[in-house]
């Protein structure tokens, strides 16, 4: 399941996608990793980016110790369920008969929509006949490219190569994710819209302070970020991380409890700020500790 304050907030959260091998990096990371324990299972817990630039270690040291000794991988959709990502988009996309897509901001935004359109490539044919929040995410992940980022290059696209033939287990669908954004109201999506507009110009400066909190593990920066940018859609927050992170505590507490070592990698603002899944897990009777 986006890169301005929408497009931070969704850079986290939006759909894994597998792609690409990255290529080799040059900058050593240390994202935040947590250690969730029971009677007979470790999970760790790893806050991830979707997308990133080509050039980011972030695989090595600790974190890259846990990749090698975890039995199980666990993350948001699984590999083959992202494949078909682009079809479920497709069929909840276009459901309905919007307005034109420029008629969907405020008229001051207006021009800054066109040329943000011109600039992306994104054929306005097809954004004109998407549902709003698709449209969003389509202009969103357009910003992303042309800051450098890919899902190629991402968290789970290298922790899928990683893991190889070890156990890889989702905590929800593609379609399940997705249909988040589709039930939103209206006026929910214009506002998700019209912000990703205004911001548009600051989308590289944006993006890159979002990485950089992640790169170097700051978890009070990243959920001070979050809740700067979502400030104005607590019910976005509420929707697209409360609400999924009290499910996921509920689940890896339950059938994903799995025995052994495991990896749990999920978008980071899902392991930052009031009710974490940290938290959550805490609450499950684990025993919970960050570790990195």
């Amino acid at each position: 399941m986006m890169r301005t304050a929408l497009s931070g907030a969704i850079l986290l959260l939006a759909l894994a996608a597998c792609g690409q091998h990255p290529s080799a990096p040059s900058h050593h990371s240390t994202p935040a990793l947590w250690l969730a324990e029971d009677a007979d299972s470790q999970i760790y817990l790893l806050g991830t980016v979707h997308q990133l630039p080509d050039n980011m270690d972030w695989a090595s040291g600790k974190v890259g110790a846990v990749i090698s000794d975890a039995e199980h991988l666990i993350v948001e959709i699984a590999p083959d369920d992202a494949d078909t990502a682009p079809q479920i988009l497709a069929k909840l996309a276009n459901d309905g008969a919007p307005p034109p897509l420029l008629q969907r901001v405020p008229p001051k935004l207006r021009p800054t929509l066109a040329q943000l359109i011109r600039d992306t490539g994104v054929p306005p044919d097809q954004l004109d006949h998407m549902d709003t929040w698709a449209a969003t995410m389509m202009l969103s992940n357009a910003l992303n490219r042309a800051s450098g980022m890919s899902a190629s290059h991402g968290v789970e696209a290298t922790l899928e190569d990683r893991f190889g033939n070890r156990s890889i287990k989702a905590l929800e669908t593609a379609e399940a994710q997705l249909s988040l954004f589709d039930a939103m109201q209206e006026t929910t999506q214009r506002a998700l819209l019209a912000k990703l507009v205004a911001e548009a110009p600051d989308s590289k400066s944006k993006i890159a302070e979002l990485v950089r909190l992640w790169s170097a593990g700051d978890a009070d920066g990243l959920a001070a970020y979050l809740d700067h940018e979502m400030a104005d859609t607590p019910e976005i927050k509420a929707l697209l991380m409360t609400n999924r992170n009290h499910a996921w505590a509920k689940r890896i507490g339950s059938d994903l409890n799995l025995p052994g070592k495991s990896l749990v990698a999920v978008g980071a603002g899902h392991l930052v700020g009031a009710e974490s899944l940290p938290d959550q897990l805490k609450l499950q009777g684990f025993r919970v500790a960050r570790i990195q």
